[in-house]
């Protein structure tokens, strides 16, 4: 080739010469080589490549991160946002999912229906979890019931997701419904969640809802609540919490003490720990 670089790479003959073998090598059996041309066509930057994309999807045999996070990249720099919403409803979940992260990433405000429907209606639990992550991302628009409804989905998966989203988007029509599924909550790591994005939706500080926590009939949620706690920007909230060293669960009190202890370093309280830790207790295996 003769002449300046970069024109001869702005030629419509060289770039679809170039395309043509990237794509090419998309179906090359060593993953650089489909690494390699993942990156070239993020980098030619045609949103022709959409379609190709998503066929290497369907039918890629790697399931390394690796190339997972270049297809990913590819399609969310250069993907055309129709082809992406229409290929979020793939039955593939590998290719549905990409899309949906892509359009997450890229914020598009016209897939939030799209997303709710997902959301709504698919029956794959990372699908909806990835459907909730991106309205979480983009906006909930008119979708705040169903992302609402979520804290109760099948999924624990689900449900640990749609609490964070609520809490981010401070959506206080959740607070009855994440109340009403802690007490039939059978994962640890939701029920964190959901204390979680209670207390993060409790904006006014209202020393009712917050206290209702530390006194809830389940430990696992005192203590969660413990973990929590956002003492740190009121004496009242910290007096509170000193109040409940009294609980009959001693791991909740052993949470209290260690919470109190690592931020108040007060010879005063001393006494009180040592009574909160002097009942019987079990002994860690």
């Amino acid at each position: 080739m003769v002449g300046n670089r970069s024109e001869i790479f702005q030629r419509p003959e060289t770039r679809e010469y170039l395309f043509a073998e990237l794509v090419a090598a998309l179906r090359a059996r060593e993953p650089e080589i489909q690494l390699a041309a993942l990156k070239g066509i993020r980098l030619l930057g045609n949103s022709d490549a959409t379609g190709a994309l998503l066929e290497y999807l369907r039918h890629c045999d790697s399931s390394e991160d690796v190339i997972q996070t270049a297809v990913l990249n590819a399609l969310t720099e250069i993907g055309d946002e129709t082809q992406l919403m229409y290929a979020a409803l793939d039955s593939e979940e590998s290719v549905a999912l990409r899309c949906i992260q892509a359009l997450s990433s890229r914020r598009v405000a016209l897939a939030i229906p799209l997303l709710g429907e997902l959301l709504a209606n698919s029956d794959q639990r990372e699908v909806r979890r990835a459907a909730l992550v991106a309205l979480g991302n983009i906006g909930v628009g008119d979708y705040e019931e169903i992302v609402v409804g979520a804290i109760n989905d099948l999924s624990g998966f689900v449900r640990s997701e749609a609490a964070r989203v609520v809490a981010r988007a401070k959506l206080t029509s959740a607070f009855q419904v994440l109340l009403g599924r802690l007490d039939e909550e059978s994962y640890p790591d939701v029920i964190v969640e959901l204390v979680r994005a209670l207390l993060e939706l409790n904006t006014d500080r209202d020393l009712h809802h917050a206290q209702a926590l530390l006194l809830h009939a389940r430990p696992e949620v005192r203590a969660a609540a413990v973990e929590h706690w956002p003492w740190e920007e009121s004496d009242t909230l910290k007096a509170i919490l000193r109040n409940h060293l009294s609980d009959d669960d001693w791991q909740v009190r052993l949470s209290i003490v260690e919470k109190l202890a690592s931020q108040t370093p007060d010879s005063m309280l001393r006494e009180d720990f040592t009574q909160a830790l002097s009942d019987p207790h079990p002994i860690p295996m």
